[in-house]
């Protein structure tokens, strides 16, 4: 007996000593709202069945429990081990969501003061891993109602009379949006490939690759345009030439283009997309994420038309109407004459027409922008209506009017016609120095982990990151290095396996320029050659 006693008052003495007899005293409302009973000291980090928690400037911990219960939480000890420690969960009615909401934004607008520059110097701290000022705003945020604005008026096909069998397809394209003309689907592939290669290079937050947008991933995706060739891979195709149209101001990771198919054996591309449309109607060939906070976009629907010897493939119904609804087409326009040299020539291999500025109708809030707000609703268990709506946008265009890409036996050679010789100046500029500089490569790096800070609030045991983060917010974050994403599975802090953390960064390498050669500028005009081994399959 004398022994049992003392076993118990061990083991009660070893449970103080985790911790587990320490934790705070939690106010906890009938909407599992919580507000801590009397301030705590340093960091603390949510452990089972709490959703969010925050501690407010005055050390208040104030948050949401999962369900009615126990609870736990995180903080560390003076070795910076962590320790787990229940909480005294005690009921004190209704209420306290105006308290969290009161906490939070006092939180952000004492962190904004702080992170406001002064004398232009701006010293970041360990906090910054800690408070993401923008994610709790969003929590903070009730959308407003969307303007109202008249539709765009619809124009059915075949009423209306479609070009002439034989057309140019840039005769189909409308002069205000961006027409991307390829020889063949297999050039447009490898191209595509290329292309996103160097756009990362030049493009991708200032070290190539930092994030990639998944805007040709979702494009392809609901086209459906890779398994109708995958039905007979390396086989012959019903089609030759085909041309992208591309709204000139799309929504992040939302492209809605229109694919323009010059169908050369109507039976053979019958066949092909017959067999392809009932492949992705399979189960395991439908993109279904797991918890996936936007079921309603995972629906594949395209509208197709065949209209003479084209075939025109749109994201969805009012696409394709709206866009070969426009009356001026590029075939009408003046810079045909400029680049109709290169249409007749075998070597011919891609020819892009960028309009000077256009209108374009797009939906308001992107997937980044919803996903964010869908990331807080999770955080702090509550839902609010998605912020879609459809208006008109004006953007300026990149300074570039046409881009030509022949080919030979040693690779690529491309010409970009710009809109001033100032742009030309630049590009060359940017062509030539395509390398990455190991620095350069690891802020890009924490650029990314900074932007994932908000998904490790909600998903720390994720196991891939980079696609939870496409889920939710609609682009992938890519190492310049090659590195994986992972969150810490307490604090959600995000690191890379080759750069580290925020707090505690790593020097990754440098990355090698592209095989680019020959850059010379002639007025407004840019050219180059870039080296290509077309024995490796990409």
């Amino acid at each position: 007996m004398r022994s049992s006693a003392l076993g118990l008052v061990v083991a009660l003495t070893l449970l103080a000593a985790c911790g587990g007899a320490t934790g705070p005293t939690l106010q906890v409302d009938d909407d599992e709202w919580f507000v801590s009973a009397a301030p705590v000291e340093g960091d603390w980090y949510p452990g089972d069945n709490v959703r969010c928690l925050v501690r407010g400037i005055d050390g208040t911990l104030v948050g949401r429990l999962r369900d009615p219960g126990e609870a736990s939480v995180w903080t560390r000890d003076a070795e910076g081990a962590f320790v787990e420690h229940e909480c005294d969960v005690r009921s004190v009615g209704d209420g306290l969501e105006t308290r969290f909401r009161s906490e939070l934004t006092t939180l952000v607008e004492g962190e904004q003061r702080r992170h406001s520059p002064i004398g232009g110097l701006h010293q970041p701290s360990r906090s910054d891993v800690v408070h993401p000022i923008a994610f709790y705003r969003s929590a903070l945020y009730e959308p407003e109602p969307l303007p109202s604005f008249a539709p765009r008026p619809p124009i059915q096909w075949p009423d209306a009379d479609p070009p002439a069998e034989g057309t140019s397809l840039f005769g189909w394209a409308p002069a205000d949006h961006i027409v991307i003309r390829v020889r063949s689907v297999d050039t447009a592939y490898r191209l595509a490939n290329l292309g996103d290669r160097l756009a990362s290079r030049l493009l991708g937050d200032g070290a190539g690759g930092a994030h990639d947008e998944g805007t040709l991933r979702m494009a392809l995706h609901h086209l459906a345009l890779p398994t109708i060739w995958a039905t007979n891979p390396g086989g012959e195709k019903g089609v030759s030439e085909c041309a992208i149209v591309l709204p000139p101001a799309p929504a992040r990771g939302h492209l809605r283009p229109l694919a323009l198919l010059r169908v050369t054996d109507p039976e053979l591309h019958h066949q092909h997309v017959q067999a392809g449309l009932a492949l992705e109607a399979q189960p395991d060939h439908l993109w279904r994420p797991d918890d996936d906070p936007f079921p309603e976009r995972r629906e594949r629907r395209n509208a197709r038309r065949v209209l003479g010897d084209v075939e025109v493939v749109a994201t969805d119904e009012s696409t394709l109407q709206a866009t070969l609804g426009e009356s001026a087409r590029w075939s009408e326009h003046a810079a045909m004459s400029e680049v109709a040299p290169y249409l007749v020539e075998r070597s011919t291999a891609l020819v892009a027409l960028v309009p000077d500025r256009a209108s374009s109708w797009l939906r308001i809030g992107g997937l980044d922008h919803q996903g964010q707000s869908r990331l807080s609703d999770a955080w702090c268990g509550r839902e609010r209506p998605s912020v879609w709506g459809n208006g008109p946008s004006e953007r300026e265009l990149p300074p570039v009017r046409w881009i030509v890409v022949t080919t030979d036996a040693e690779g690529l050679a491309v010409t970009i016609s710009c809109r001033t010789t100032d742009a030309a100046d630049q590009i060359a500029r940017d062509v030539r120095e395509t390398g990455v500089s190991a620095d350069v490569a690891s802020d890009a790096c924490r650029g990314n982990a900074a932007r994932l800070i908000p998904l490790g609030l909600v998903e720390r045991n994720a196991a891939d990151v980079a696609e939870r983060c496409f889920v939710w917010l609609g682009w992938k974050p890519v190492c310049p290095n090659d590195g994986v994403y992972r969150f810490h599975p307490i604090t959600g802090e995000p690191s890379c396996t080759v750069h580290g953390t925020i707090a505690e960064p790593k020097e990754g390498a440098d990355l090698p320029p592209l095989p680019i050669s020959d850059v010379a500028v002639d007025g407004s005009r840019v050219t180059f050659r870039w080296a290509i081994d077309w024995r490796r399959r990409e």
